[in-house]
């Protein structure tokens, strides 16, 4: 059996191209639509045809001109790297208020608490009476003998007229 080109060969004898055939049969299923089409338009005349309907939003003034902005850049390929504006706005906020947030955490760590600035005062009054009582020991260790013997004389005059009142 001889090998005819564009052919290929089986035991049942050629079979055409693939290609060649798919070709083939979407030419004759266009065929076929057009048919029907003309056919109908031959029996249906005397119907109501329906009109394609508009879309308001694609028909607006702005939307053709933000269509053709988008096709423009689309072509430059400028808009590639470039994010939306409001993905670029909402990012903005989240890292700002991210960033107010670890303000607020480290001044409230740096920032004492009631409790903590109650403890802070006491511990200060304590140390500030400790340092008034070692001025008054270098006060009176320093001061010459009849000055202290005359302020335990004085102490002991005042704790012996308690007794006697009590």
């Amino acid at each position: 059996m001889a090998k005819l080109p564009g052919f290929a060969t089986s035991d049942l004898g050629p079979l055409e191209g693939q290609e060649e055939r798919w070709e083939r049969e979407e030419e004759e299923d266009l065929d076929h639509a057009q048919l029907l089409r003309e056919h109908a338009d031959e029996s249906y005349e005397e119907l109501i045809r329906p009109k394609k309907l508009l879309i308001p939003a694609k028909t607006s003034r702005s939307h053709r001109e933000l269509h053709r902005e988008l096709l423009i850049t689309h072509k430059r390929g400028a808009g590639v790297e470039e994010k939306p504006e409001l993905q670029r706005v909402l990012e903005q906020r989240s890292r700002a208020q991210a960033l107010k947030q670890e303000r607020e955490e480290e001044e409230s760590r740096r920032r004492p608490t009631p409790l903590e600035q109650e403890l802070l005062k006491r511990h200060q009054r304590l140390e500030q009476f400790e340092r008034e009582q070692q001025d008054a020991r270098e006060r009176t260790e320093k001061a010459p003998e009849f000055i202290r013997v005359k302020e335990s004389l004085k102490r002991t005059a005042v704790t012996l007229t308690a007794e006697k009142q009590v």
